[in-house]
């Protein structure tokens, strides 16, 4: 479809701002559902306020509507919640509640749902696209929306879940805006000589990536979850040495990761004495030098080649941070 009416949960967060920003550059009629307003000013227009989990309203609404598409972005994404039917209802009963008003609209032609990688624990390479091993409560959350979507009738709209890996950019917030601080105020400091590769994701890049999938034959696509993520994977001392030259601050330092691991530990000390914050943590240093890796080799069948590069999307994402003055 070159254009219609698309409807987007979750449009006002970041990868949602990103999502609405290509489809009404490109001419669609677009519908933001969210219970915050826009990030981005510029789309009030496309807003209206709405709860996933009131489910009358959500139900009325897209009878209203009318979409073609639905993007179900809509979550609570923070790892901090404990139980899934408490803390993350909007994983969970938030997206049935999306799932019967798509099937109930009478107008949609295809259903996209977002999911995480977290249905996987971190490091673990999941053996096929269903292989769950969630390690935190915001995974199993995350399962559960993916469980919900997968236990439709066949005859159901067709549906496809995506896996956003990590996702950088324009509109981001913590962690990766952080990243960028960081480096911008000299503070990173890389493990020398560790090789450190992970699947992320340019914004631009994951946005194509997720009209793609929407765009993709039935047979293509219909009934499969895939990752959002960028091929090849980034290196992170390349990634952070471009973040700096392109920001203009001091060269990235390589600190000797005993040095990184004493300070970790100290770091976990002064957070169990109340700081929010610290430098560094034994579970930042942990999730920094894991290698994060996932085949997108069917990804990039579908999708074809990322069109924008590391060092694209890093002057990109500089160029909105100077324009927001955010450095």
């Amino acid at each position: 479809m070159s254009s219609g009416k698309i409807l987007i949960t979750g449009g006002s967060g970041f990868i949602g701002t990103n999502l609405v920003e290509l489809y009404s550059s490109q001419g669609w009629d677009v519908l933001n559902l969210d219970q915050k307003d826009p990030l981005n000013p510029k789309h009030s227009q496309y807003y209206k306020k709405c709860d996933v989990n009131d489910r009358d309203s959500l139900i009325k609404l897209f009878k209203d509507y009318k979409p073609e598409l639905v993007v179900h972005l809509g979550a609570r994404t923070d790892l901090e919640g404990k139980k899934v039917e408490t803390d993350y209802c909007s994983n969970a009963q938030g997206v049935q509640n999306v799932v019967d008003a798509v099937n109930q609209a009478g107008s949609v032609k295809r259903a996209s749902y977002a999911s995480s990688r977290m249905v996987f624990k971190t490091g673990n390479i999941p053996k096929h696209e269903w292989d769950y091993s969630p390690a935190l409560v915001y995974g199993e959350s995350k399962v559960r929306t993916e469980e919900i979507v997968r236990a439709q009738p066949k005859d159901s709209v067709p549906w496809v879940i995506f896996r956003p890996t990590s996702i950088w950019g324009e509109w981001f917030d913590v962690p990766y805006r952080d990243f960028f601080m960081t480096v911008n105020r000299n503070r990173y400091m890389h493990p020398k000589g560790l090789r450190i590769i992970k699947s992320y994701g340019y914004v631009g890049n994951s946005v194509l990536q997720i009209q793609r999938y929407m765009d993709a034959p039935d047979e293509l696509v219909a009934g499969h979850a895939f990752f959002v993520g960028d091929y090849p994977p980034i290196e992170v001392l390349e990634w952070s040495r471009t973040i700096q030259k392109e920001l203009g601050s001091r060269p990235i330092r390589e600190i000797p990761y005993s040095v990184l691991k004493s300070m970790a530990i100290v770091g976990d000390g002064l957070k169990k004495l109340g700081m929010s914050q610290p430098p560094l943590t034994s579970f930042r240093l942990s999730n920094l030098t894991i290698q994060l890796e996932y085949d997108l080799s069917r990804e990039r069948a579908v999708c074809g080649p990322s069109k924008f590069s590391m060092p694209e999307g890093v002057k990109r994402t500089v160029d909105w941070m100077k324009q927001a003055k955010i450095v």
